[in-house]
């Protein structure tokens, strides 16, 4: 079965028998790699983690004694070498953590093709890490978009109406504290 989250075009490929924890363990792989692969962490974020610690390293290297047949000096340098590297991946990491669990808060739109062409999607959420189907099936993830558009919509218009009605009470009332 195929599965497409929407809104990152992120799919998810798992046999049509595979257990509720084999399609999860196969979505949480998904996202991870979207994020790992389109993820871009700003060069002000790394150069904060490279000051706060590993440039100290770099500092306490003596240069004046640079010479490339020093062992000592290159061993130093190296060391010094694999703490930027290291503190740009923990950086990096922490980033795509950061956007993996900001994405599974959401609600999201999920349509499902199964090996036989069937097609249907619904609105789901993560809840630790496990899927969780919110609305009934739909045909196909127009349908839901278009019932969502629906419903915004109405929920524009009360809210006007509301508003409306707010700035009604608002005059009489002021205009009762005028006649008084």
């Amino acid at each position: 079965m195929l599965e497409e989250f929407r809104e990152k075009n992120i799919k998810v490929t798992y046999p049509d028998n595979a257990s509720d924890d084999e399609k999860n363990q196969k979505r949480k792989e998904s996202i991870q790699d979207h994020f790992q692969k389109t993820l871009i962490v700003s060069k002000e974020k790394v150069a904060q983690s490279l000051k706060n610690d590993r440039i100290t390293a770099i500092q306490n290297i003596d240069f004046s004694k640079a010479n490339p047949n020093n062992t000592h000096f290159m061993n130093e340098l190296s060391f010094a070498g694999k703490g930027i590297t290291q503190g740009f991946m923990e950086v990096f990491q922490v980033e795509v953590n950061s956007a993996v669990d900001q994405y599974m808060k959401r609600k999201h739109i999920i349509e499902q093709r199964k090996d036989n062409g069937e097609k249907r999607a619904f609105i789901g959420e993560f809840k630790n890490s496990k899927l969780h189907k919110r609305t009934p099936y739909f045909d196909n993830k127009e349908t839901i978009e278009k019932s969502m558009k629906q419903k915004m919509e109405m929920m524009k218009r009360e809210k006007k109406q509301s508003n409306q009605q707010k700035q009604e009470i608002s005059r009489s009332r002021s205009l009762n504290h005028e006649e008084d």
